[in-house]
């Protein structure tokens, strides 16, 4: 069994392909589910109950820059639409998160290059979610 780190993490944009990867992650060894970022309060009350995740480590789309100051979050996985990748990416990046986003990365390359930019000046990892490895 595994016996090395785990990486926590959040959930930012809670639809369809969100429940997915969590439901993925219950039996992931090497990562945790541990919050959860919506813009709608129901949702993130059913994620708490649904998926243990404790009320200090959900945030909504206005206040999740206070994730700086959570010590029990290490990344956070941006499934949101495409046009908000960037946004969300620096202000994850600038809560000293690191951040994993799903494809695509941004709308443009000049976008992606902002998002790579600002997790190095935020010395964080940046990560794009995509399946198919060699393709």
């Amino acid at each position: 069994p595994y016996q090395g780190p785990i990486l926590r993490v959040a959930i930012m944009g809670l639809g369809s392909y969100a429940t997915r990867v969590a439901e993925a992650m219950r039996d992931c060894k090497k990562a945790k589910l541990v919050g959860a970022i919506s813009g709608t309060p129901s949702k993130l009350k059913e994620w708490q109950r649904k998926y243990g995740i404790a009320e200090k480590n959900c945030y909504n789309y206005e206040n999740f820059d206070l994730l700086k100051n959570n010590p029990d979050i290490d990344a956070v996985y941006i499934i949101t639409p495409n046009a908000l990748h960037k946004p969300q990416c620096i202000r994850v990046a600038q809560a000293g998160k690191h951040v994993i986003t799903e494809k695509p990365m941004a709308i443009n390359a000049a976008e992606a290059q902002e998002m790579v930019d600002a997790c190095k000046k935020a010395n964080v990892k940046l990560l794009v979610g995509y399946r198919m490895h060699f393709e």
